[in-house]
């Protein structure tokens, strides 16, 4: 099993389990100051309550960035390039700055959206994928070797997607279809 997932199983069980405890007994505690008809008990169910609520929200926070630190986009990228066995692939990923959670998984869909679109529509056999950045921005391109016989003129569903999700981001956008298919986005680092 790799560190980074045995960092996932941990932050899962500290998630399922101790995160558990933690929101019984604030229900329990709940339960006990609407049952509690002696006031000189109330500060301390107050500062009980709190207690939990802290160590509740540590051990959320704790666990988000253990699941954080543990997600490796280059190692999710390369485990979706293996599942497309009919594409030979040259692969270059020269990301070093930490990458928002949000902008990977926007790089993600792209990328997968993008892959099914060359299985889908051209006749290609390999694609050259590169991922690069600048001091402001992250860049994404995609270039197959294969021909569209007939482009739409209609973006489908998938790369309307694509769209939208870059330009949230503030991105920019470019598909082009001469000399196969090419996707290029890029995204401020935010």
């Amino acid at each position: 099993m790799s560190v980074l997932d045995e960092r996932n199983r941990i932050a899962r069980d500290i998630h399922d389990n101790v995160g558990h405890l933690l929101s019984s007994s604030l229900l329990q505690v709940g339960a006990l100051q609407s049952l509690n008809s002696n006031e000189t008990l109330d500060p301390l169910f107050t500062t009980l309550k709190d207690t939990l609520d802290d160590g509740m929200n540590s051990i959320r926070t704790s666990v988000h960035a253990l699941y954080k630190d543990s997600y490796d986009l280059n190692r999710e990228i390369s485990q979706i390039l293996t599942t497309y066995t009919n594409l030979d692939f040259d692969y270059i990923y020269q990301l070093h700055s930490n990458i928002p959670t949000q902008v990977q998984s926007t790089l993600i869909y792209c990328i997968k959206e993008a892959l099914t679109n060359t299985t889908k529509h051209s006749n290609a056999t390999s694609v050259h994928l590169k991922l690069t950045e600048s001091e402001h921005h992250i860049y994404c391109v995609i270039h197959d070797n294969g021909s569209i016989s007939k482009p739409s003129p209609n973006p489908g569903i998938g790369l309307a997607s694509i769209e939208k999700r870059v330009l949230n981001h503030k991105g920019i956008l470019n598909i082009q279809t001469q000399n196969g298919y090419r996707l290029y986005l890029s995204i401020p680092k935010e």
